[in-house]
């Protein structure tokens, strides 16, 4: 019973850090997907919309009741930022996140057929950079660092990002 338990709390955790990252492939083991953020640039602002994980066209995975948060994080020139590694692969649906709320009442939190007729994109970003978070950070307080992402902005509108040591282009 027991291992029972413990099996279910791990695949639980596997699972919170797939939706808090939208993964569709985990790195585990040695390396950490906190480690790196992830800069993409996108065809259209999907940043108020909520994603999804989707294989062939049909949801396999969506938020719970709250929607999750907005995964892109808007820098500058069609430019966002997702605060981890990604595989950058992305569903983005129509649904904006005020109205994800109501739709998982409305259908009593069965929502994958809604979910899956609803998808807006499966293949969003047009760019998507790698980058070593340690080159951005900043001192926040005694004990804390934060992103630095003015700086970050200032680089893309200056070019310096795309030939910075840290980054790494991956789509």
């Amino acid at each position: 019973m027991k291992t029972k338990i413990i099996k279910m709390l791990c695949a639980s955790f596997l699972l919170s850090i797939m939706f808090a990252c939208k993964k569709e492939e985990l790195i585990v083991g040695s390396e950490d997907i906190f480690k790196y953020i992830s800069v993409v640039k996108t065809s259209e602002d999907y940043s108020n919309y909520v994603s999804v994980s989707s294989r062939n066209g049909r949801v396999i995975g969506y938020p719970g009741p709250d929607g999750g948060e907005p995964r892109l994080i808007p820098l500058v020139d069609g430019y966002y930022m997702i605060d981890c590694r990604t595989t950058f692969k992305a569903t983005y649906t129509n649904i904006t996140f005020s109205e994800y709320k109501d739709v998982w009442k409305e259908h009593k939190g069965d929502i994958r057929d809604t979910l899956s007729s609803r998808i807006l994109t499966t293949d969003p970003y047009i760019e998507g950079y790698e980058v070593e978070r340690r080159y951005f950070m900043v001192p926040m307080d005694d004990r804390h660092d934060g992103l630095n992402i003015e700086l970050i902005r200032d680089m893309i509108k200056s070019g310096e990002f795309f030939t910075h040591e840290s980054v790494k282009r991956i789509k």
